[in-house]
């Protein structure tokens, strides 16, 4: 599973970097958000509940 999300994240990433962003203040929003919300699940317990997608 884990690698099939890190095959997914790079071809968007590709595909990003090839076409360009076209609103790169939402995009910078966007992964600010997500890595915020990333680190603070890292100092959570082990055992936690999977995110909603």
């Amino acid at each position: 599973m884990h690698l099939c999300a890190g095959l997914v994240a790079a071809g968007c990433f590709g595909s990003v970097l090839w076409h360009g962003a076209e609103d790169r203040d939402a995009l910078l929003a966007f992964t600010v958000l997500i890595t915020v919300g990333e680190l603070t699940r890292r100092g959570a317990p082990r055992i936690r509940q999977a995110a909603p997608l």
